[in-house]
């Protein structure tokens, strides 16, 4: 359910599951994985947000992720929004923002991410790669 209450955190923008238990591939040791988006992670004290969850979200491993739109990884925010499971949001136009910011991102890296693992998968089957 997705919640547009203040948060207690305010640098916190939105916040969202993803990951095996919201994919549906739960195993025995599956953890529960939650990423919160701020502007600047070093806003966000992780050790009392940390804290805070864990009185909230109970009966489940969790697996806290602070987030930006800058994050050095576009394929991990993908991942993050494709699941579409954001339970909270500050704002519908932040959480907008955020998910075409990632789409762009990703799309723009589609061609350069194809010409890289072309030339792995040649390195690979030529037995050249890590020597």
């Amino acid at each position: 359910m997705v919640t547009d209450q203040p948060s207690k955190y305010p640098a916190v923008s939105l916040a969202y599951f993803y990951g095996s238990q919201v994919g549906g591939a739960v195993h025995a040791e599956s953890d529960l994985d939650l990423a919160l988006v701020t502007s600047d992670a070093h806003d966000i004290d992780y050790g009392e947000i940390y804290s805070h969850l864990l009185r909230i979200i109970t009966g489940y491993n969790l697996d806290l992720r602070l987030i930006t739109v800058n994050d050095p990884s576009v394929l991990f925010l993908f991942r993050v929004i494709r699941d579409n499971q954001c339970i909270y949001k500050r704002s519908e136009k932040e959480r907008v923002e955020f998910e075409t910011t990632v789409l762009r991102k990703l799309y723009d890296s589609l061609y350069i991410r194809s010409i890289y693992h072309k030339y792995l998968e040649k390195h690979i089957k030529g037995g050249t790669y890590a020597r």
